[in-house]
């Protein structure tokens, strides 16, 4: 069983403006359920919860949700030496609405999953391929007087790009370029991670 906590700094870039800072803060508990086996992968179930820190609103683009958030999710492994295979399937409800002027606006659910292959280069040096697919559930504008007002529904797919550096025992370099593949993703993604194991 794990514990983890991921506070990203976050820099956008939008045809409407920019806006750079500290996004959304995410706590998840991971727990192992099996061991991999010979011919089945081991499997890890994670509950998470993300705060609505991040900037959201105003003017300038949103570095934040809006929303306070739950999720779910459940993930395989298994390796093929010198490759391994993984895959996740996902769901993430809100808990909370996101204030806006002139009302507020109650986000829809979000599920979706992904799949993809990690390569050992060298001891320390993995390469990482994968493809993301997320579906969204029509949100609402929910205004201080008069009717409500459905949007519609969004589809988010990414294929990611990536390597991880193992520098330590403990810590680790991950670099991941994203690039959109739906009209809801953002064209490009590009991240940077130093996760420390305590």
């Amino acid at each position: 069983m794990s514990v983890s906590a991921r506070v990203p700094y976050v820099w956008l870039q939008t045809s409407s403006g920019s806006n750079e800072g500290t996004g959304d803060l995410l706590v998840t508990l991971a727990k192992k359920l099996n061991n991999e086996t010979a011919t089945a992968p081991s499997f890890v179930a994670r509950l998470s919860y993300e705060s609505d820190t991040g900037d959201y609103g105003g003017a300038r683009p949103a570095i934040g949700s809006g929303f306070q958030s739950w999720g779910l999710s459940l993930s395989g492994v298994k390796r093929f030496d010198p490759v391994v295979g993984y895959g996740t399937v996902f769901f993430n409800q809100a808990i909370t609405d996101a204030d806006v002027v002139g009302g507020k606006i109650e986000r829809g659910d979000f599920y979706g999953f992904s799949l993809g292959m990690s390569l050992a280069a060298t001891p320390d040096v993995s390469l990482d391929a994968g493809v993301s697919l997320g579906f969204g559930n029509a949100p609402r504008f929910v205004p201080t007087s008069g009717p409500s007002v459905d949007g519609s529904r969004s589809r988010v797919g990414y294929v990611d790009l990536g390597t991880s550096i193992l520098l330590t025992q403990r810590l680790t370099l991950s670099i991941t370029a994203s690039a959109g593949v739906t009209d809801d993703a953002a064209d490009f993604i590009f991240s940077v991670a130093l996760p420390y194991r305590f």
